[in-house]
């Protein structure tokens, strides 16, 4: 007999070929524990490898879409920015082309000191002349001035009528922007007539700066345009903000801030992004318009341009990790397959082995370290009796 000692402690006590077969089984049974941790390795390494690749792909196609969806998004800023100023500095220039028109119109020239001697029927034809531009929408108002710089009339009546420059009357110019005593916006132009009386012109901002800054060619809810006015180390804004309705200038912003519209005073031109009055960031455009002295500002709030881009990313990652997630469930079927194969295989050699020792005529014992019988085949039985 041979004694051998198993990895349990234990000794198996019988004829080489028992031995053998024993050996065999051990060795399978490790083989199937080292195959099973390599497959779990490879597994494990196969679906890091797929998580990384897919978190840089994600990242990727995330910064690459960042970059074409803001050049698309702040290139319609610009786009609203240049349609806005083009507009205003159009109607600008349609308020002095009219300004001049009547203040060179001799017939008109001629009721306009007719009327300052007092004839009621002259004043009467410069009312109607007034009115008639009034409501045509070119002005709110129309001041006639004489030489002294008295009020003559007002087309209609105001208690708050426009105030004349300070300077000689001369070509027609734009005077600035005022505020009203309703605290409204208001541009004052004047021009000189003829006889040397002047000819001033009243266009409340709300007339035409509200329908200007209020239409939006987009969808953005956070859109809006505002317009300010440099005075000294703040800017003064003008139209009523979307976000805080009130009159206007009642908002005060330092040039030193980092406002976009502080920026744009500093000299900054192009799309830009900082923050708003509301301190909140967003994205803009910016355009400086010095023949009014104004500044303009076309913004959208940054979380609401960047949603759907946010949105697009979601539904990116929720695919990627779906696909990780029935790649991970492919891998743990296969790993199980591989683990259940290599199971049967010991099972069945374990099978084989306990089938051979029960039915060899050799005999085989199995004890303990202590020398205890722990197991004994048939033929054991046979030769001993016990």
């Amino acid at each position: 007999l041979v004694g051998n000692e198993l990895p349990s402690g234990s000794y198996l006590i019988g004829q080489v070929c028992p031995k053998r077969h024993k050996e065999v089984m051990l060795y399978k049974s490790s083989d199937m524990k080292a195959d099973d941790s390599r497959i779990i390795r490879l597994g494990a390494l196969a679906l890091a490898v797929s998580a990384l690749f897919s978190a840089f792909a994600l990242l990727f196609f995330i910064r690459h879409e960042k970059a074409d969806y803001l050049a698309s998004r702040l290139s319609a800023l610009s786009v609203a920015a240049n349609l806005k100023a083009d507009s205003i500095m159009d109607f600008h220039r349609e308020r002095l082309a009219i300004l001049k028109f009547h203040a060179s119109d001799p017939h008109l020239s001629w009721n306009l000191r007719e009327a300052m001697k007092g004839a009621d029927e002259s004043r009467a034809d410069v009312m109607a002349t007034f009115g008639s531009i009034n409501a045509a929408g070119a002005s709110e108002l129309i001041s006639l001035v004489d030489r002294r710089g008295r009020t003559v009339l007002t087309v209609p009546p105001s208690v708050d009528p426009p105030h004349p420059s300070a300077g000689p009357a001369g070509a027609p110019r734009f005077l600035g922007i005022n505020r009203n005593r309703a605290g409204w916006p208001v541009l004052d132009y004047e021009a000189a007539s003829v006889d040397g009386s002047r000819l001033l012109m009243r266009v409340r901002g709300s007339t035409w700066l509200a329908p200007l800054v209020e239409r939006w060619p987009g969808i953005e809810k956070s859109a809006e345009t505002l317009i300010f006015r440099r005075e000294g180390d703040s800017l003064l804004m003008l139209n009523e903000p979307r976000k805080k309705p009130g009159p206007g200038l009642r908002i005060r912003l330092p040039v030193s801030g980092d406002t976009l519209a502080a920026r744009a005073a500093r000299g900054e031109a192009g799309p830009l992004y900082g923050r708003d009055y509301r301190g909140k960031l967003c994205y803009g455009a910016v355009r400086n318009l010095p023949e009014v002295g104004l500044i303009l500002v076309v913004k959208a709030d940054e979380d609401e341009i960047l949603a759907p881009l946010r949105e697009k990313a979601l539904l990116v990652a929720v695919a990627a990790g779906t696909g990780l997630a029935l790649l991970a469930v492919l891998i743990i079927l296969f790993l199980r397959s591989q683990a259940d194969r290599l199971h049967a295989e010991a099972s069945a050699e374990k099978l084989l082995l306990a089938t051979a020792i029960e039915q060899a005529g050799e005999s085989v014992v199995i004890t303990d370290k202590d020398g205890l019988i722990l197991y004994t085949n048939p033929a054991f039985i046979r030769a001993t009796g016990y």
